[in-house]
């Protein structure tokens, strides 16, 4: 007697068990806008146990500098955020700060409105990437921002986390287009929320020409420079006399055992490798789309790596460019989705304590990643070339534009092949 499967009529069990998952899947898409605010507010409402300190302190200095008070700012080296910091916590009222009932209306609201741009941002990148909308990515990006940044430690008071990533990324698409002064704009905004944003100069690699580069990096410091000038000329700028300390178990205290603070010495050698690496990676894979996700993601994880310290919220900039990598999923290359999938693995360590080993596994998996899509270009290269030799209507004219990037090019290719009109 040999075996069969379980049927039910004419169709197997599991075709209607698959059917039904299908349809739960679809409604959940179609009702993403409401469904997943929802479940943000709900994890975020739930990760609040104390409320943030540094959030206070940021909001008492933006208090003091909006009434006219500029020097209080960076009077101390304790204040290492950057002046768009300290004046978004301004607004925050110190009562709902201080009852817990009010703090977590208000992480609830925060979160919820996370998710929601989270889902934007997806729509918006495909657009600007000439991609299709994909209303399954989109309520993939609200889902793992309820889980990841929602619940995470966004809500420390440190912003910066947030904006930063997201400035690069909007950078890195602002470059590839040609527009290499808004790119610039972007990435000294982003050092105006904290110091550390000028880390994010590679993207300007991505721009399509060395004119283009260069006039990125130099819009990016004089940005930069007009938004700390008025504090440097305010009187006592002590931002740059704070020193870290070296915590155990991070690659610094490796390096320097007997070392037991961190300044801004090697805060230049850290930038020095960010820069290094950040543009070997953006070389590497500026023709492709992914490209967008990916240089902020490296940029990130070399970042700390080189930190003497190990705070839990440092994994949110990680966060919010893996979630931004969900506008160019591709699926049928099972390769790069695979190591996606690892990376993000990697990085959920947010919810628990901090590892040093995560960050390089990361960085590593990441660095594959980019080999598997710098390999993909050259195999689609190789493909156009054979599609435009063969196609009667190639004209002689390339069919493929290797600067747009992968997912661009595997639509002009079909279309030089004849399967798209």
């Amino acid at each position: 007697m040999t075996g069969s499967l379980p049927t039910s009529g004419n169709q197997p069990v599991w075709a209607g068990a698959r059917d039904r998952l299908m349809a739960l899947a679809n409604r959940l898409a179609r009702g993403r806008w409401v469904t997943v605010p929802l479940l943000a507010a709900a994890m975020a409402t739930v990760r609040v146990t104390d409320p943030p300190a540094d959030l206070m302190t940021f909001g008492e200095l933006g208090r003091a500098v909006l009434s006219g008070h500029l020097a209080a700012a960076y009077a101390t080296d304790y204040n290492q955020g950057g002046p768009l910091q300290i004046l978004a916590a301004a607004p925050v009222p110190e009562h709902v700060l201080r009852s817990m009932l009010l703090l977590r209306i208000t992480v609830a609201i925060w979160g919820a409105t996370l998710a929601l741009v989270a889902m934007w941002l997806i729509r918006v990148m495909r657009r600007s990437l000439d991609l299709a909308s994909s209303t399954e990515l989109e309520l993939a990006a609200g889902a793992v921002a309820a889980l990841w940044l929602a619940g995470g430690d966004l809500f420390s008071g440190h912003l910066a986390e947030l904006t930063i990533p997201l400035s690069w990324v909007v950078a890195a698409i602002a470059a590839r287009r040609g527009n290499p002064v808004v790119a610039g704009l972007l990435l000294g905004t982003s050092a105006g929320w904290e110091p550390w944003g000028l880390l994010g100069t590679p993207v300007a690699v991505l721009a399509p020409r060395l004119r283009g580069v260069t006039l990125a990096v130099l819009t990016c410091l004089a940005a930069t420079a007009l938004l700390y000038l008025p504090f440097v000329l305010a009187g006592s700028f002590a931002l740059l006399h704070h020193r870290w300390p070296i915590n155990d178990g991070t690659v610094d205290h490796a390096l320097w055992p007997h070392a037991t603070t961190f300044g801004w010495g090697l805060r230049l050698l850290q930038a020095g490798m960010c820069a290094a690496v950040g543009s070997g990676i953006a070389l590497s894979v500026r023709r492709n789309a992914c490209a967008v996700w990916l240089v902020p993601l490296v940029i990130i994880l070399v970042r700390l790596i080189f930190d003497p310290t190990d705070f839990a919220y440092y994994w949110v900039g990680a966060q919010v460019a893996l979630v931004a990598g969900i506008a160019v999923i591709r699926v049928h290359r099972r390769l790069s989705l695979v190591l996606f999938v690892a990376i993000s693995w990697c990085v959920s360590t947010s919810w628990g304590a901090w590892r040093t080993t995560d960050t390089i596994t990361a960085l590593v998996l990441s660095v594959v990643l980019a080999v598997v899509e710098r390999r993909g270009i050259r195999e689609l290269g190789n493909e156009s070339r054979q599609v435009e030799a063969t196609s009667p209507t190639a004209g002689g004219q390339p069919m493929v534009d290797r600067d747009v990037g992968h997912i661009d090019a595997d639509h002009r290719l079909a279309q030089s092949a004849g399967h798209l009109r």
